[in-house]
């Protein structure tokens, strides 16, 4: 389960058999060395080949009766690695299945213990991964989460097959700052896997290829348009998500992979600056960007400046984040359509509370649309998604750029939410192409993200036929 292929635009065999789009190429595909699927998902994610059911829940293993698969052929092929694990599932299903986490290192555990290392495409073993040990001794709240950690593995895996303490720190450390978050084609994290090749990449925000994940198998996908280019340990990939300003970045970079980055996007404070920009009260199109060093806001097209002071600026930026994460809050911890429904009437109120205050640029801003327009998808919300389905445009295309997986997925979230209208708006079809044209540079030509969209397309086509 942990080969990878190596891909490149020069390699016949691949190229034929892959007709990969003009702009961005595979250079490398990756099955992880161990993975799990997140424990809210796994009646609807395969736990071996990670395919996902939207609504009609898999199969589950007849034994321990939470692990589950799309077929026969995913759970034979699985066994090895979940035999144990089932055992253990079956021996304390009076406290149900424990984290992700701790399943993670279970399974990576037994691996082992049978002496599979995890060769890699490129030598890279298990053993070669980084641990730091040092920086999580250091860390109170890491070495209190190990600790506890440990007693959930005694439980889980028994005394006879827990790990020694050093080596559940070692394969604890190795995880926590090696592994990727596995994501569905909406980039809805769905499980996490550990993968010893491309664990190599170092990470910029201006990074040389993204990863991108069809069921479990991550691939890496580059510019196509660099001469010459092949799969290297030296290109550069993402850890983090780019939607965010260079201090949030950082300190999600700091406390789980203990760096800063110095890349030249975290040293550009006009992009954070027009990040918390308020909105122009001459001109529409003109932003106010917005820094504490500032002493008045003015606008970068007018000159005007604005009556918004610095210290209401940053307080209005901090409201809004601190809604985002209470909405977040609310959606996850229900999954009743009332508590949905409040949900999004909340964030259309408070999107209107500030739309008049902070800049369509602002990124707190197109991060509460974007959240309104997922909530208008999950319930059906056609006025409110008709409504919503353009306004973070502006914003995801100032700050990401073309290929990202992000912006792909913002572009197919605008086009399904404009689709929701009654009756149907032409120009939904506009922005399904221009999602299209995003997923083949993000993702690829044949994949399971092209296909979803085509489908949408066809049938926003008949609906479009059937309104004439």
């Amino acid at each position: 389960m942990d080969s990878l292929t190596e891909t490149s635009s020069d390699c016949p065999d691949i190229a034929s058999q892959h007709q990969l789009p003009r702009g961005y190429m595979d250079l490398a595909e990756e099955l992880p060395f161990a993975a799990v699927v997140s424990s809210d998902r796994l009646p609807f994610v395969c736990s071996f080949c990670f395919e996902t059911s939207d609504d009609k829940p898999f199969n589950r293993c007849s034994r321990c009766k939470h692990i589950c698969y799309c077929t026969r052929n995913c759970q034979k092929s699985d066994w090895e690695d979940h035999k144990l694990e089932c055992q253990s599932l079956v021996r304390t299903k009076h406290r149900g299945p424990p984290t992700p986490l701790a399943r993670l290192i279970a399974r990576i555990s037994w691996k082992l213990s049978r002496g599979d290392e995890g060769v890699a495409f490129n030598g890279r073993r298990f053993n070669d991964l980084m641990n730091h040990r040092e920086n999580i001794e250091k860390d109170p709240v890491k070495a209190d989460f190990y600790v506890s950690l440990s007693h959930v593995l005694f439980e889980f895996m028994g005394p006879e097959c827990v790990p020694r303490p050093q080596e559940i720190m070692d394969i604890f450390g190795k995880i926590i700052s090696n592994c990727f978050c596995i994501t569905d084609w909406q980039m809805n994290s769905i499980g996490e896997g550990l993968y010893i090749g491309l664990s190599v990449h170092d990470h910029s925000c201006t990074p040389d290829a993204n990863v991108i994940f069809s069921g479990s198998k991550a691939i890496l996908r580059a510019p196509q348009h660099i001469s010459g280019l092949k799969y290297s340990p030296s290109l550069l990939i993402r850890y983090v998500p780019l939607m965010q300003t260079t201090p949030e970045r950082r300190k999600q970079l700091k406390e789980q992979y203990y760096f800063e980055c110095t890349c030249d996007l975290c040293k550009d404070k006009d992009r954070d600056r027009v990040a918390r920009s308020v909105r122009c009260n001459r001109c529409p199109s003109g932003v106010c960007p917005v820094d504490e060093s500032f002493v008045q806001l003015i606008c970068s097209s007018c000159s005007q400046i604005s009556p918004i002071d610095v210290d209401e600026a940053i307080q209005y930026n901090l409201q809004v984040a601190w809604q985002i994460e209470r909405l977040n809050d609310i959606i996850k911890r229900n999954d009743d359509k009332e508590d949905w429904n409040q949900a999004l009437n909340e964030a259309v109120k408070v999107y209107d509370m500030f739309c008049t205050k902070l800049s369509p640029l602002n990124m707190k801003m197109a991060h509460l649309v974007d959240q309104i327009q997922k909530l208008s998808v999950r319930i059906n919300a056609v006025c409110v998604g008709a409504r919503f389905s353009t306004l973070g445009m502006a914003a995801y295309n100032r700050y990401l750029s073309k290929g990202n997986p992000e912006l792909t997925c913002h572009y197919l979230l605008s086009a399904v939410c404009s689709s929701l209208a009654e009756p149907p708006d032409p120009k939904a079809m506009e922005l399904f192409n221009q999602a299209q044209e995003a997923a083949v540079s993000s993702h690829g030509l044949r994949t399971s993200l092209t296909a979803e969209i085509d489908l949408m397309m066809h049938q926003f086509k008949n609906r479009l036929v059937k309104a004439v």
